[in-house]
């Protein structure tokens, strides 16, 4: 399938580039279905066109570097599981996927580093492909959150024969849908994590 990508050196610190690419995933039966209606359809295969822009940036003096992506994902098909009174079928929808992504990173001084970076998402279901009818156009795609935004610092000093190493993180994370009906049962809410760690490298 074609991919294509361009990049252009504005600076001899930044970036910019661009990119298409097409993508599938073959189709097949649904097995494990118990009606004959189902096991004697198929599901079609799953095919994509995405886009990318972005940057990739250095600034002062290399001690701090910024990347920023955006990206749309055009789903003419999509194959998503869905469970209906205790029967496991996939079906085809069309959907579309599209987001920003960006991540900075600084070194204030040797052995410090303080990063962040963080990802939005927004993506939905269109019409049913095949068969089925659309009655999960309009709800929001699995396992896609709004947002996500990690921030950290980390330190790396030399001590003795060794490294002294320490660092600290905090994640936060939206809520989002597990299962294609957007039902309660399959709703995954928001999170907030805190984590460090402390240690010797030799």
């Amino acid at each position: 399938l074609p991919k294509i990508g361009v990049d252009y050196q504005i600076t001899p610190r930044i970036m910019v580039y661009a990119s298409y690419s097409e993508g599938f995933k073959a189709g097949g039966f649904n097995g494990l279905s118990d009606t004959f209606r189902q096991l004697n359809s198929p599901f079609d295969a799953q095919k994509v066109k995405a886009y990318e822009i972005g940057f990739k940036s250095d600034f002062f003096d290399r001690k701090a570097r910024l990347n920023v992506s955006a990206f749309f994902n055009d789903y003419g098909s999509i194959q998503q599981q869905n469970v209906e009174k205790g029967v496991f079928s996939t079906l085809n929808y069309s959907a579309k996927h599209k987001g920003v992504e960006a991540e900075l990173n600084v070194r204030p001084i040797s052995g410090l580093t303080l990063w962040a970076n963080g990802v939005y998402n927004d993506g939905t279901y269109g019409d049913a492909v095949g068969v089925e009818d659309a009655k999960f156009a309009g709800n929001d795609m699995i396992n896609v959150f709004k947002y996500q935004a990690t921030i950290g610092a980390d330190l790396d000093l030399p001590l003795g024969n060794g490294n002294f190493i320490m660092g600290a993180n905090y994640n936060m994370r939206a809520d989002y849908f597990s299962t294609i009906d957007n039902n309660a049962m399959g709703h995954v809410p928001s999170t907030q994590l805190l984590a460090a760690y402390i240690g010797y490298e030799i």
